[in-house]
């Protein structure tokens, strides 16, 4: 998945817009550290 990329079941209860949420995000294979603001 990309930036921008929207994944669902579109027949069944498909995907729609939010006003916020909140996310557990695991990143694996990064070449460095990651602090606090990163961004890439």
């Amino acid at each position: 998945l990309r930036r921008g990329y929207v994944a669902g079941d579109s027949k069944n209860c498909p995907p729609k817009g939010a006003a916020d949420f909140t996310a557990q995000v695991i990143v694996l294979n990064h070449p460095g550290q990651i602090a606090n603001g990163y961004t890439p």
